[in-house]
């Protein structure tokens, strides 16, 4: 039988504090070759902190992360690499000699090295950029060029931090596609995002996390059910903002609370439940003094959005 690639064994999220956690908070995860794990929740729900803890760069407080049976070190780039949110990379170099660059970091042969970066331009859709200098590149092919110095010695693991950050909708089905292929070639992905939308389709496993609770993980398949009691809500008052806010903070049903500091009148929180029980929520604010002017849930957040999660 294969040994599984990642492995989590009792993992508890690093931002959780262990003598306030729950059972439900500590991961058992087993991921195989060309599987997608995607770890979301709201802003400040602790994503990034758990991706480096997965990809070595954090020691876990509790529990264990094992890469193909052993335990996980820092990236290498060999066989596991790390893609940031933000891309550095050289801007004076142009895109081949920043790839050749970490071709030679990785220690890549010289006979292997120029079909390799070739593959890896096409992959990720840089084809006629060679020649380019990075400091006129867009934002979203700086992206792709940090996502193909990764792919160049072909890894069996990349873990990526919110891989469709400041992508518009055009860029972002470039970057689905980009990502497709590469699962194609057999590499597993790790990655955080605000919202499962561009992921709906493709996540085999799921992690969603608020900053005080793992409210759902483990494979797509089984998590359609658990997923559906959720929304994430916006909600716009007109007056009596600070009364809504102490009912939402005393309702168990609602897991992640934020406010907008610009307009002091705009809050958007996670909700578990029915309807029904939305309403009830909603008219108890009412009742508090607070006036609704609209509400409205997030269709993205769970890839609601015209889409389905997969089964």
């Amino acid at each position: 039988m294969a040994v599984p690639l990642l492995t989590l064994e009792k993992l508890l999220p690093p931002h959780l504090v262990g003598s306030k956690a729950h059972d439900s908070d500590y991961l058992h995860l087993s991921l195989g070759r060309g599987e997608i794990f995607v770890i979301f929740g709201p802003q400040g729900s602790g994503k990034s902190e758990l991706l480096a803890c997965l990809a070595g760069l954090k020691t876990p407080k509790k529990g264990k992360v094992l890469f193909k049976g052993k335990p996980q070190g820092r990236p290498t780039g060999r066989q596991n690499g790390m893609v940031p949110k933000i891309p550095g990379v050289y801007e004076e170099l142009q895109v081949w000699e920043y790839l050749d660059f970490f071709a030679d970091v990785y220690s890549l042969d010289a006979h292997y090295r120029k079909p390799m970066i070739s593959a890896a331009i096409a992959v990720c859709e840089l084809s006629g950029q060679e020649a380019q200098k990075i400091g006129s590149l867009s934002f979203a092919l700086r992206k792709r060029l940090s996502l193909a110095r990764a792919v160049i010695p072909d890894p069996d693991l990349l873990f990526l931090d919110d891989p469709f950050y400041r992508l518009d909708r055009n860029e972002q089905a470039v970057m689905r596609g980009v990502l497709a292929r590469i699962q194609e070639r057999g590499t597993t992905l790790v990655a955080t995002a605000p919202c499962l939308g561009e992921f709906s389709e493709v996540a085999s496993h799921l992690c969603v996390l608020t900053s005080r609770r793992v409210l759902a993980y483990g494979p797509t398949s089984h998590l359609r059910a658990s997923l559906s009691c959720f929304k994430m809500m916006q909600v716009q008052f007109e007056s009596g903002f600070r009364k809504a806010v102490k009912v939402l903070d005393e309702v168990s049903s609602v897991h992640h609370l934020s406010i907008s500091m610009t307009t002091a009148n705009l809050v958007r929180f996670l909700f578990k439940g029915t309807d029904q029980e939305l309403t009830e929520l909603l008219r108890r604010m009412a009742q508090e003094g607070a006036t609704i002017v609209s509400y409205v849930e997030d269709q993205e957040f769970l890839g609601r959005g015209g889409r389905r999660l997969p089964r």
